[in-house]
């Protein structure tokens, strides 16, 4: 075919068009909706940006797809106009920041983007490369393996179906073994079955041994029932074609002699197959080992049809007291043969559809030919070879898959996966854009504004020299004098005229208008308004200075605070100009002044926003860092103590997912108030972000002075706190780092006060952590775990531990228990879910865990039932990160289903963060679960902010007191009248109590005195591995009895 023809032209030309529409309209779109020129500084902009882009790519595609159609149809799929339009949204949303970074305006802006966004691009694309080349790989895997799998199941049918075969050729040799004579009606009834129930059999023969000497009385006999066209035959190339004729002279023959269906195949009565080598081959193998022998492929041509054909020879033997026998060690007697053909087969046990999902090739390893498929046929890249031997016959499939099969088993996971890692990169290159722009726009707003205090500056200066040139003509004449006056008032900045008594002898109107002060109020007196909010000592400063540079100099300029006539304090640029006589003595001063006040107010806005919270007002990350180096430098000048505190709130993220943000962002006013007033004035606050504070402590002696704020703290962020009438508990972790004991630098300090902290958080909160290097050597530990912890899933380390439960109102036969996790780690030894579980979290792989752990406890439930060991309640935890998410994870209530357990023996634990969630996901999962029998238990009771109607709502069968309110029961009176209230409401509620962390009997003898349901901690049972379980449950089982 032609490579250019019309009708490719013509769809050039249309996808050329559309390309250009497109770019036509795109520019005209983005210039009506974003600002010019194209700065996208701002989040509008932005906004705007990433909204408008994937709508004007629609049009190039829809556009050109539309074209094809009426050019050449069915030239694009959806898919691909799809791919198109993704292609066009990604690489614009990429390339044209990036483009920008070099030629947009302004060339300050985009030019220090230019690195940043390059990198920016080149890491996200070899990211995004690596990890959709990894997922490719693991797709085409996938689709190998499933591939292989279903060539396996096919092969396995089909040789299943040829063993068949080889039985009931087997049958009709067995039905001659046990007959003196078969007659050809028995032996057409007996074989009736087989070629009905397998219509693919083209025949199944009877062949007797005949001698030489016995032939003419042979064809005597068969001519008596076919007629006297009757003889032994064989096939013989005559001009390249084979012809059937009258048999040569041999020894002996093997003619075809009965056979069924007969009809059909009449053609091949008297035919002897010995005079074939390729049979002749089989033959004699089959008669050698007694055994089924195949013949290599064999093509038959009938009415200009080729028919693959398999057929199995099997001999017959007589013995020496003339019996017929399958012993090989006679004399044989005949063969009985199969013949099958190789395309009906096929289609009778895979059925006619198995082409659209493979292509089958049969190959007959010892010839080399093909009993099914041509030799030439190109295979797949996925192919699989199955071997195997029939009737003493070396053979093998060959399976190829089609372009059906592989899309049916292809996923497009890479491909989306590579989308959303472009549209990530994109989002990530538009948010730093945006942040971009908002820091030039505050810098270019600091010089705008520091540009128009040098204008007014400029200005008064201009002003001053103005009137020395008038004062200087003063004398010429009247005229100028009016002149002069009208330029004095004309001016917009405050001027004063006083004599060298420093008495005013004029003012402007500016002067006036700026200080209240009319001319008749200020004339022939002192401007003490000048110095009026001055100090004493820095009157004497000012005084000296003025003076040294306005006799060095005849001038002197600065910034001083004037006090206007209502006692309105303003900040004022001042120049002073000395005027000299004729006899070059200071005879007059001249004062140019003027309000600085917006100025500086603009000034400090800018200032604190740069610096400050805007939350807080506390010092932001930025002056921290600022005043953290200026401490380190001071200490190491001046040999003094530095101490850096870190503080993270516990159980912020609580309040946020349950009461909301504003809840969050009170309650981070409220104690950011607390931490400033337990501080000292000369110590920094400042907030990093989130529920993250920091504080630098100088001028002090030594840590204990650290330790009890640090203990004043967590006091007094403790305390509650009542929002819109809500009750509200948090506590802190802190961590602590001395200067230079624990880094040299500010990083260092940071990063180690930021791992004693998530220690202490470790330590279960409300408490502080000095630094030290066991955390250096924990920290680094924790690195290896989260390294360790995906393996460790899958090699199976993660074990279950049970802790009993303790059922107050005695009952032997049933156990209830906690399933608790431990990593059995083969190096490291037992490492307790503290150190790997928030690791996992973070990781995302909890939802893995749980799901483990879950299927683990199914097991042992089922384990312990056929053992007899009696029911046992079991409770397990799900984690609240993305508790009602099911995707990609265990469906619990199915898995119960699956192993046929009760859900009644199951207890989910849930913390009442999740009970308080309000996503639809969670509150459904948790009802489907309470519907189908699962008991619903809340963990850590009491230390959250449930409400109570949510306990009715979700109808929560047992609440278990968290262990902080038992371990000071009896030291603690308001933890006791705590533990007290709950099991009050619970049983108003009708709800069980369990006890946590009991260790002593006075607590448990407590506990049961105040009503609790169940107990359980170590006073009763530490958590046991299975086998230690397994002996508990028995012997509990034995005291039952």
């Amino acid at each position: 075919a032609s490579l250019i023809t019309p009708e490719k032209i013509s769809l050039s030309a249309a996808l050329a068009l559309a390309a250009l529409i497109q770019a036509i309209l795109g520019k005209a779109i983005l210039v009506r909706f974003i600002k010019t020129p194209f700065t996208l500084s701002y989040d509008k902009d932005v906004f705007t940006f990433l909204v408008i882009v994937p709508l004007i790519c629609l049009i190039s595609p829809t556009l050109s797809f539309c074209l094809a159609e009426v050019i050449s149809p069915a030239t694009f799929s959806m898919a691909y106009w799809l791919f198109w339009w993704i292609g066009d949204t990604m690489g614009l949303l990429l390339l044209l920041p990036i483009l920008l970074s070099f030629i947009g305006e302004p060339k300050a802006l985009w030019r220090s983007r230019r690195v940043s966004l390059s990198i920016l691009f080149l890491i996200s694309a070899v990211l995004v490369t690596i990890i959709s080349f990894s997922l490719k790989q693991f797709e085409q895997n996938r689709l190998v393996d499933r591939f292989h799998i279903r060539a396996q199941e096919i092969s396995s049918v089909l040789q299943i179906a040829l063993r068949t075969q080889e039985l009931i050729q087997d049958g009709v040799a067995r039905l001659f073994a046990s007959s003196e004579n078969v007659t050809r009606e028995e032996f057409k009834t007996f074989v009736l079955w087989a070629t009905q129930k397998n219509p693919y059999i083209q025949t199944v023969e009877w062949l007797p041994k005949i001698s030489n000497s016995q032939r003419a009385s042979y064809e005597e006999k068969q001519k008596q029932y076919f007629g006297e066209d009757f003889f032994i035959k064989e096939i013989k190339l005559l001009n390249d074609k084979k012809i059937i004729v009258r048999s040569g002279e041999y020894d002996f023959y093997f003619p075809i002699t009965y056979l069924e269906p007969e009809w059909d195949n009449s053609v091949s009565l008297g035919f002897n197959p010995y005079s074939s080598v390729l049979s002749r081959d089989a033959i004699d193998k089959a008669i050698e080992t007694g055994e089924s022998a195949a013949r290599s492929p064999l093509v038959i041509i009938r009415d200009s049809s080729r028919i693959e054909s398999l057929i199995l020879y099997r001999a017959i033997y007589f013995s020496s007291d003339e019996r017929i026998t399958l012993n090989k060690e006679n004399e044989v007697l005949g063969l009985v043969n199969i013949a099958i053909r190789i395309d009906d087969f096929l289609n009778e046990v895979l059925g006619d559809k198995y082409a659209a999902e493979f292509t089958l090739r049969w190959r007959d390893n010892q010839s080399g030919r093909f009993y099914h498929g041509e030799d030439t046929a190109n295979k797949s890249d996925i192919n699989y070879d199955v071997p195997f031997k029939l009737a003493g016959r070396e053979m093998q499939f060959e399976f190829s898959p089609t372009t059906y099969f592989i899309e049916m088993h292809a996923t497009q996971l890479s491909s989306i996966v590579t989308v959303a890692g472009y549209l990530f990169s994109a989002l990530f290159m538009l948010l730093f854009l945006s942040i971009t722009g908002r820091s030039f726009r505050i810098s270019e707003e600091v010089k705008k504004r520091t540009f128009d205090l040098s204008q007014a500056t400029n200005r008064a200066q201009k002003s001053e020299t103005r009137m020395r040139d008038i004062l200087t003509k003063m004398q010429l004449t009247e005229q100028q004098l009016r002149l002069s006056d009208s330029a004095f008032n004309a001016t917009g900045e405050a001027m004063m005229i006083a004599d060298h008594y420093k008495n005013v002898v004029a003012v402007n109107d500016a002067f006036s208008k700026i200080t209240g002060f009319r001319a008749d109020e200020i004339i022939d007196s002192y401007p003490a308004f000048f110095v009026e909010a001055l100090t004493d000592d820095e009157l004497s400063i000012l005084s000296e200075t003025f003076w040294n540079s306005l006799n060095s100099k005849g001038s002197w300029k600065g910034e001083i605070t004037i006090v206007s006539k209502n006692k309105h304090r303003f900040p004022a640029y001042v120049s002073v100009s000395a005027i000299y006589d004729d006899n070059d003595r200071m005879s007059h001063f001249v004062v140019v002044f003027s309000d600085i006040s917006e100025v500086k107010a603009a000034q400090i806005k800018i200032e604190r926003q740069a610096n400050y919270d805007a939350l807080t007002d506390l010092p932001n990350r930025r002056l921290f860092n600022d005043r953290l180096q200026q401490a380190i430098k001071h200490s190491e000048r001046y040999a003094e103590k530095l101490c850096l505190m870190f503080l993270d709130l516990d159980r912020f993220k609580d309040v946020n997912d349950t009461l909301g943000h504003e809840f969050g962002d009170e309650l981070l006013k409220i104690m950011a108030g607390r931490i400033k007033l337990s501080v000292r004035d000369v110590d920094t606050v400042a907030r990093l972000g989130g529920d993250e504070f920091t504080i630098i402590l100088t001028q002090f002696d030594n840590k204990s002075q650290a330790m009890t704020l640090a203990q004043k703290l967590i006091k007094e962020i403790e305390n509650a706190v009542v929002i819109k009438s809500q009750t509200i508990r948090v506590s802190t972790s802190i961590g602590i780092t001395f200067y230079p004991g624990d880094g040299h630098d500010s990083s260092t300090l940071i990063q180690n006060a930021d791992r004693a902290m998530y220690s202490a958080k470790e330590m279960g909160g409300s408490a502080f952590k000095f630094y030290n290097a066991e955390l250096e050597s924990n920290w680094l530990s924790r690195t290896l775990i989260m390294s360790e912890l995906e393996s460790a899933l899958e090699k199976g380390e993660l074990k279950v531990y049970y802790q009993p439960i303790i059922s107050v109102i005695t009952n032997n036969e049933e156990v209830q228990a906690e399933a608790l996790v431990r990593w059995e780690h083969p190096l490291r030894g037992l490492i307790p879910p503290g150190d790997f579980l928030p690791q996992a979290e973070r990781m995302g792989l909890i939802d893995k865990v749980d799901d483990y752990v879950f299927k683990r406890v199914c097991e042992h439930l089922k384990l312990w039932q056929k053992k007899g060991l009696g029911q046992s309640y079991i409770s397990v935890n799900r984690s609240a990160h993305n508790f009602g998410i099911q995707r990609g994870r265990l469906n619990w209530l199915e898995y119960l289903k699956q192993e046929k357990i009760s859900a009644e023996f199951i207890t989910l634990e849930i913390t009442e963060s999740i009970l308080m969630q309000k996503h639809s996901e969670s509150q459904f999962l948790i009802q489907q679960l309470r519907d189908a029998g699962v008991n619903i238990a809340v963990d850590d009771f009491g230390t959250g902010y449930s409400s109570l109607s949510y306990l009715k709502e979700m109808d929560i069968d047992s609440l278990k007191i968290d262990r902080t309110f038992i371990k000071d029961i009896f030291s603690n009176n308001d933890d006791r009248a705590i533990v007290q209230a709950i099991i009050e409401m619970a049983k108003h509620l009708d709800i069980k109590v369990v006890a946590e962390g009991v260790e002593t009997a006075q607590q448990a003898d407590t506990l049961k005195k105040m009503g609790c349901s169940s107990l359980q901690g170590f006073y009763y049972s530490k958590p046991l591995p299975e086998k230690e379980f397994e002996e508990f449950l028995l012997k509990t089982l034995m005291i039952s009895f």
